[in-house]
């Protein structure tokens, strides 16, 4: 009985599982880009804590840089989302279509996510 409400709803869980993870994956490396690009300052509190041979006194904060290869790999692994949450708060029983959305968007994000991945480690 599952699998056929799987079936029914397969247009529904590949439009939320395909072009919400490319939309997150865009977003996500959009801003992500932005940010780095204004100059986010990181500091390290472990060598402000501790001290540290290799950072001298007042190079604590380093100004991040990534390319953009590393960003989208980091976004990415950002844009798999955990269905777990959302369909342990669901009943089959009493919810069946929302359920095999959920369930399938959920499977479907990841399988996406990973072909995502692998595609941009290709670049």
């Amino acid at each position: 009985m599952r699998k056929k409400k799987f079936f029914e709803n397969l247009g529904n869980v590949s439009i939320f599982g395909v072009f919400t993870t490319f939309v997150c994956f865009f977003l996500y490396t959009m801003l992500s880009w932005l940010l780095i690009n204004m100059g986010i300052q990181m500091t390290n509190y472990h060598a402000i804590n501790y001290g540290s041979d290799t950072i001298l006194p007042g190079e604590e904060t380093q100004t991040l840089e990534m390319p953009v290869i590393q960003i989208m790999l980091f976004t990415s692994l950002l844009c798999s989302s955990d269905v777990v949450a959302a369909v342990s708060i669901v009943d089959y029983t009493k919810q069946p279509k929302l359920y095999s959305c959920i369930f399938g968007e959920g499977c479907v994000n990841d399988i996406v996510s990973i072909i995502l991945f692998n595609t941009v480690v290709q670049l």
